[in-house]
């Protein structure tokens, strides 16, 4: 049975998604937190296999507290909120969620992600470690226990897969692999933590020679990071977490290598909110439809990264103040409804991507859809107040033409077309259609000698006092003396 968990503040959307979770599959049981301390102790006195949280459920104070719940008892947690702020989008990064779902969540959003859970956790057949002939048995809440065992003695081995979802067949295969080492492995939410006994051998050549043997066998990325032991008096804890750090460097150098080092780094502190001049450079770059001038400063930015690397969860924040840019420019455009589900599916993927140049690339691609986007607008304008003109010319003659009568020819809303009229060519309908009414009873008082009333009737007035009104207004003469002067 898998045990899922919702702890959500309101409680009627809460009830909603626990009856829609036990209808659809009778193997789930689900409970519900409505405060934090509940959600401590059902997270601490059940299993829990799914976490559904809402990322606004808990405040600043308990957030540290709950990331150290989450990591030890290693639920997947489906995150919830109400607006994907940056402050939300980084709660949910510390969290590790695996899925951000924008709240309404429809039901068919939830089940999807829910059952996508359940087949992971169903095909899982093993979470304890993997030992390997190691007679001193490293216990698993070492790992988060700050106050224990000195690592002076121990070799740390990282793990991470590009795609989380491998992580399982990277642990089956590990449990397979021959070393020539004695080893235990710990599978963790996102990474895979191996620990053995410094022995002098090279574990260095090992990873080579295991990420050789992995890519013949499955094509997802790898990374692996050996730490190797160091002089100062460092717990497994500490160990531990300079192994995490090392292998998020993945973020900005890539995958399939293998990385040694005797020290851990601290992450550099960089500003992950635009500056006032760089939202309106970024205002301009939109405003332009600047994708050369976008592509040239994302690649100064992001991707010349060196030694010691800010924190990614700061860039993740940073490209995130960029999509905040330009989702304002999509709301004031009207587009944004438009791009919507490709805007909230870039947004998951800067949150969760693991390597920084996918979110450029992604990120240029957007915006080029953007300006696409942008210029079929124009040109659908374009070519509606040009069909628009097209139908003038035509039915001038018609006394019953109207912008009502027009906007229903063309499909389009009166009010609107009214607008684009003036937008595109300064002048309203009736302005545009007087003009062409005009310069059609010009040519008749030239060339022909129809009456005056006869030429306002052929050319669409209905009264021969009010064309002689607009003729006057245009010409500033009236029909007669313009005809006098044609010779």
């Amino acid at each position: 049975m898998v045990h899922i968990l919702i702890a959500n503040r309101e409680r009627y959307e809460t009830n909603g998604m626990e009856w829609l979770l036990k209808s659809s599959d009778p193997s789930i049981k689900v409970g519900h937190a409505v405060n934090v301390s509940e959600l401590q102790h059902k997270l601490e006195s059940s299993p829990v296999d799914i976490l559904i949280l809402e990322i606004e459920f808990f405040s600043h104070e308990d957030q540290e507290k709950l990331i150290k719940w989450i990591k030890v008892l290693n639920p997947k947690v489906i995150g919830l909120t109400m607006e994907p702020t940056f402050e939300i989008a980084m709660k949910a990064i510390d969290l590790g969620v695996k899925n951000l779902l924008l709240k309404p969540v429809s039901p068919e959003q939830l089940q999807r992600n829910v059952q996508t859970l359940i087949r992971e956790i169903k095909s899982k057949t093993m979470l304890s470690p993997i030992v390997k002939k190691n007679n001193k048995r490293i216990e698993l809440n070492q790992l988060f226990d700050d106050k224990v065992t000195s690592a002076k003695e121990y070799v740390f081995l990282g793990f991470k897969t590009e795609n989380r979802d491998s992580l399982n067949r990277l642990f089956g295969y590990l449990k397979e692999y021959s070393f020539q080492m004695e080893c235990e492995f710990f599978t963790l939410s996102d990474v895979i933590i191996g620990i053995t006994k410094n022995n002098k051998k090279s574990w260095y050549e090992e990873g080579q020679r295991f990420l050789r043997d992995w890519q013949t066998n499955d094509s997802d990325s790898l990374s692996i990071i050996v730490l190797l032991p160091s002089e100062k008096n460092c717990t497994i804890h500490d160990r531990y977490l300079e192994t995490k750090k090392m292998l998020e460097v993945t973020f900005f150098i890539g995958f399939n290598q293998v990385l040694q080092t005797y020290e851990g780094f601290n992450w550099r502190v960089i500003d992950p909110f635009l500056t006032s001049s760089e939202q309106k450079l970024w205002i301009d770059f939109l405003n332009h439809s600047d994708l050369s001038g976008i592509r040239e400063w994302l690649y100064r930015e992001f991707l010349h990264f060196e030694m010691p690397y800010p924190d990614p969860g700061l860039i993740r924040i940073r490209i995130t103040s960029i999509l905040a840019q330009i989702r304002r420019y999509l709301k004031e455009n009207t587009i944004f409804l438009e791009l919507e589900k490709d805007y909230l599916n870039l947004f998951n993927e800067v949150l969760y991507s693991a390597i920084v140049y996918r979110n450029i690339q992604e990120l240029i691609l957007f915006t080029s859809k953007i300006f696409n986007l942008k210029e079929q607008i124009r040109d659908q304008k374009k070519d509606l107040i040009e069909n628009c003109l097209d139908y003038i010319k035509s039915h001038y003659w018609n006394s019953q033409l109207t912008l009502e009568g027009i906007a229903t020819v063309l499909n389009r809303n009166p009010a609107y077309l009214s607008s684009l009229f003036v937008q595109k060519t300064g002048k309203t309908f009736r302005e545009t259609l007087n003009e062409e009414r005009i310069m059609n009873a010009k040519k008749l008082l030239r060339e022909t000698e129809m009456s005056i009333k006869e030429i306002s009737s052929i050319s669409g007035f209905t009264h021969q006092q009010y064309f002689a009104r607009v003729f006057r207004q245009k010409t500033n003469q009236t029909p007669n003396q313009y005809r006098g002067q044609k010779s």
